[in-house]
């Protein structure tokens, strides 16, 4: 069985092929702005909802 950390590895570089092979670097660019920004407003929710 693959680790969960693995797997999620395995998924973003298919993930990164499939992007550059579609839109090339600058969509490459903005995807990954994009996961960044959904990634920091995901934590930061997570973290308003741990504060009481």
């Amino acid at each position: 069985m693959i680790p969960f950390g693995a797997s999620v590895q395995l998924v973003q570089n298919n993930r990164k092929a499939v992007n550059s092979s579609i839109v090339g670097e600058g969509g490459q660019l903005f995807s990954t702005r994009m996961s960044k920004l959904l990634l920091a407003s995901s934590l930061l929710t997570s973290s308003l909802l741990v504060v009481p």
